[in-house]
């Protein structure tokens, strides 16, 4: 597709170094290597102090009309000492980048997945679904690994599926069989827990259609398409549901934890697929289009490893 002509930067994930700091920043020094959440935060305010920082009554989002993003060389981190981390030395850019959004973003449905399911559920061997796997699919399925027994990935490109099964998932094509097929894999009654990543009513549906009853499901897409909601089915299943943005901040310790355990697994490796110039962007932006390519690095520096 031709590239679009917006009039303000894109990207919200970024690691870099700090270049100048205002009078009101406390935490941080001009040098420090940081990452970004993908939203500003005060921490301070209703919202914030309650755990959920992504909805920050004094939010902006990256890479939006109301405040560009960081795909530059350089950006503009408001609410800094709410919004940054000091980046871990032991982590390449590489991974460190995904920390903004991706990683939290997969990690967190699970996150929330997991949470909801009853105490007397996890005594038992555990199944879960993940509903799309490009990178942010592929997060949750590293991140589903660490926690329940049986992990299915369900996409309609074989290389990811191929990944997803490289990380111990089940790969299962969609097609009009998906849905029997995972039932056929869990003693009929479908999984605990379904992880819906697109953000598209036909994958709510697909979640809704195959989550067993008194199941989980937990999606981090962006659903900009009215959504289906069929209540005699939710009320004969017994479902619980969880959607919406990311705290990526109140979520950062744990994720990186389980980071640098995925990466001195090697589990990281070739996550990030290419790490190109800046300048390359239009062209990579389109093969990622096409799905021919998965997760990029885009460096604006050097510098950066």
């Amino acid at each position: 597709m031709p590239f679009p002509a917006w009039d303000f930067i894109v990207g919200h994930e970024v690691v870099g170094f700090v270049h100048e700091v205002g009078p009101d920043v406390k935490k941080f020094k001009v040098g420090d290597r940081v990452v970004s959440a993908f939203v500003s935060s005060c921490r301070e305010c209703f919202f914030c102090v309650r755990g959920l920082t992504c909805r920050c009554e004094n939010s902006l989002t990256f890479g939006t009309p109301g405040l560009d993003g960081t795909q530059a060389e350089y950006a503009r981190i408001p609410l800094a000492d709410g919004t940054l981390f000091p980046a871990p030395a032991d982590l390449k850019d590489q991974h460190l980048v995904l920390l903004g959004d991706i990683f939290p973003t997969g990690y967190s449905t699970v996150w929330h997945a997991w949470k909801f399911l009853p105490e007397e559920v996890k005594q038992f061997p555990t199944s879960a679904v993940v509903l799309g796997c490009g990178p942010v699919g592929l997060c949750g399925v590293l991140s589903a690994k660490q926690k329940f027994t049986k992990v299915f990935a369900v996409d309609s490109v074989q290389a990811r599926l191929d990944q997803a099964a490289r990380y111990g998932a089940i790969p299962i094509l969609l097609n009009a069989n998906t849905a029997a097929a995972i039932r056929a894999q869990t003693d009929g009654r479908g999984p605990d827990a379904v992880m819906e990543i697109v953000g598209a009513p036909d994958a709510f549906d697909l979640a809704l259609d195959i989550v067993r009853v008194g199941g989980v499901i937990a999606s981090c897409g962006l659903h900009t398409s009215t959504l289906h909601m069929p209540g005699l089915k939710l009320y004969q299943k017994n479902v619980a549901l969880k959607f919406g943005r990311t705290s990526v901040i109140d979520l950062y310790d744990e994720c990186v934890e389980l980071l640098r355990k995925l990466v001195k697994e090697g589990k990281m490796d070739g996550f990030v697929e290419a790490s190109v110039r800046l300048s390359n962007a239009p062209e990579y932006y389109d093969l990622f289009d096409k799905r021919e390519i998965g997760k990029t690095l885009f460096q604006a520096v050097s510098s950066l490893n």
